[in-house]
């Protein structure tokens, strides 16, 4: 019997859900099964009581979000962790840098053909940390990645372009000409110390991020709140920050025609310099 008479049956059908956590080259992958199964030649991590709402389709889009449940501990004296504690910890104590996105699928126990039916897509929006649970808001987004959301954007003197950004009316800086190699001497909370955080010149670090590769592979990237001399604050901090001995360092950028001019990038300069002081709809007749 095939999967889809599976589903079409009442008393046959034995349905079992998989999970796939997926953030850069990490994977963590989870089933509703009582044992550990290997599907699609993935071993796929039996975790009780983990569990997702219906799916719906409707029109509004915090409608069509689904939140998984998933055990989760944060007393860190815990004899026993459930399965599903190294995924919270991609949220706990700090949340990540970069989405994570989810697969959530299908398949019927002793189904012969061991079909996958891949029932809903997106990535975590927001979690939720109530008692021994997690709760992953999540959105079925997927598809609408680098998707514009939002406003358009302002005719103003000021530059509203992210400083590297690429494409047409872009920043338009290559991020391989300002990147710099940093040997972490100190960490104090969340400022970091490198002979290489020294300046001479008028590119200031504020608002620009720092970049380093956890162990376990995931790269890791945090803005750079505040500089002096040869100390950056982040924003917020990381798991791994403690033991940090190199990153990669980006200065950022103050957003006006000082900033582009000291970077020699006038030319990709989103604001707008000849705006008039003033408004040509603030009701008065010029003179």
């Amino acid at each position: 019997m095939g999967f889809n008479l599976r589903e079409l049956s009442r008393f046959l059908g034995r349905p079992i859900q998989l999970f796939a956590f997926t953030r850069q080259a990490s994977v963590w992958r989870y089933t509703t099964a009582d044992r550990d199964v290997t599907v699609g030649g993935h071993t796929w991590t039996a975790a009780p009581g983990i569990s997702r709402s219906a799916i719906r389709e409707s029109g509004e889009r915090a409608k069509n979000n689904v939140t998984i449940k998933v055990p989760f501990l944060t007393d860190p004296s815990a004899g026993e962790y459930p399965p599903t504690q190294a995924l919270g910890l991609n949220w706990h104590p700090y949340p990540p840098s970069d989405t994570i996105y989810v697969d959530c699928m299908t398949y019927h126990a002793d189904d012969p053909d061991a079909e996958v039916v891949i029932d809903w897509t997106g990535k975590v929006l927001q979690p939720k940390i109530r008692g021994v649970e997690l709760e992953l808001v999540c959105s079925p987004s997927r598809a609408a990645k680098g998707a514009w959301v939002g406003g358009a954007r302002r005719v103003q003197r000021a530059c509203d372009v992210p400083v590297y950004s690429q494409g047409l009316g872009m920043c338009n800086l290559d991020p391989d000409d300002w990147g710099v190699e940093a040997s972490v001497t100190d960490v104090t909370g969340l400022t970091l110390s490198a002979p290489e955080f020294a300046r001479g010149d008028d590119i200031a670090w504020d608002g620009g991020f720092v970049r380093w590769t956890r162990a376990d592979g995931v790269v890791e990237t945090r803005t750079i709140k505040a500089a002096s001399g040869l100390a950056v604050t982040l924003d917020y901090g990381a798991s791994s920050l403690a033991g940090l001995t190199s990153v990669k360092a980006w200065p950022g950028c103050p957003h006006n025609w000082a900033g582009c001019l000291a970077r020699a990038n006038t030319d990709s300069y989103g604001g707008c310099m000849c705006l008039p002081q003033k408004s040509a709809f603030d009701g008065t007749r010029a003179i």
